[in-house]
């Protein structure tokens, strides 16, 4: 499949100072393909949103789109490309315009019955059906993000870029938005580029997740590679709790365990938590098993399970989840853990 959007050794600087925002960005994405973009904040997300929108200038490197330079801002009378539309954090809807009114807008150049068409067709798709002649401060966050994303496609753009599309949304809405979103890009024909600062929230939709770290790339891959593979300690701990420790370490309770990298991750999973007289559960206590034996430090309730921080004989904390019952603090307590499931971690 051939890239819409591509940058060859990307960087742009800041303005005030000069330090660096990107640099040598090389990332590649191809039509139809939802990437989303994450990292901590400041690591360089929504600045490389912007690049790709033609909204910032880059310092070095090029961005081509459907095979052509970019034009960045400096070459352009109006910065941007008719081709690409962004969703702000803060969705840019005109308040003293209705929903119905904030559509039709951007569909001005149209003909008047196609833009009647198109703006019903959004309002359908958009589930804004309903909320036509609403004012927008009377709308919920959600519905803002739906009118939103319903501007953002009316003239049907190559690609659509989006800065942290549940940013301002509570928890309840944004497990709401979230389901919805995910259907309706999937049903889109637009490639989609999209920053979130919660990496769990790009698992579920993106097709590749491009992980950033001061400016830098530190992984493009599939989201079960990242998860399951990552390639850094910053990349295995963005996505969910696991517990990492040196080589050699592991190599102390299992002697063939063996990487030419300098550590090894376990996620809190895959850590079978065994109380002491118990039997072993789940086929792992077998000779292969690396086994730790440590004390329950403290229980953190989740729901269906539990978060248990084990202190182990070296003064580490190894978290475990358990769904079981009858741990208590001080409790000692025996983890066991598969070899293969050991992440090799570069430094």
């Amino acid at each position: 499949m051939s890239a819409l959007i591509k940058t060859e050794s990307l960087s742009v600087q800041y303005a005030e100072d000069g330090t660096a925002a990107l640099q040598n960005i090389n990332l590649s994405v191809a039509e139809g393909e939802i990437l989303a973009l994450v990292g901590e904040s400041g690591s360089g997300k929504t600045t490389l949103l912007k690049t790709l929108a033609a909204l910032l200038e880059p310092t070095k490197g090029t961005v081509h789109f459907d095979g052509k330079p970019l034009p960045p801002p400096s070459r352009r009378l109006v910065p941007g490309h008719p081709d690409i539309r962004m969703v702000f954090q803060d969705f840019s809807l005109s308040a003293n315009m209705t929903v119905f009114e904030n559509i039709w807008h951007v569909l001005r150049a149209y003909e008047r019955e196609y833009r009647q068409e198109r703006t019903e067709e959004l309002l359908a798709r958009c589930r804004l059906s309903g909320l036509e002649d609403h004012a927008i401060q009377t709308l919920s966050g959600g519905e803002k993000q739906r009118v939103a994303l319903a501007r953002a496609l009316a003239e049907e753009p190559r690609l659509l870029l989006m800065d942290e599309p549940f940013g301002q949304l509570d928890s309840i809405l944004k497990q709401q938005l979230k389901f919805e979103l995910a259907e309706f890009l999937q049903e889109s024909s637009s490639t989609v580029v999209m920053v979130t600062h919660e990496p769990k929230d790009a698992l579920g939709i993106a097709d590749t997740i491009a992980v950033l770290q001061n400016g830098e790339l530190q992984q493009v891959a599939s989201p079960k590679q990242v998860y399951k593979q990552p390639q850094t300690p910053y990349v295995a701990q963005l996505f969910g709790t696991v517990a990492i420790f040196p080589t050699d370490f592991w190599q102390n309770y299992q002697s063939q365990t063996k990487t030419t990298l300098g550590k090894l991750g376990i996620r809190a999973e895959q850590v079978q938590v065994v109380s002491s007289g118990k039997p072993e559960l789940n086929g792992k206590g077998s000779e292969s098993a690396v086994r730790l034996p440590g004390t329950v430090a403290y229980l953190n309730y989740q729901g269906h399970y539990q978060e248990v921080a084990v202190r182990l004989a070296n003064e580490e904390l190894l978290t475990a989840f358990y769904s079981g019952n009858g741990l208590a603090a001080g409790q000692t307590v025996e983890l066991l853990i598969n070899p293969a499931d050991l992440i090799p971690l570069s430094e």
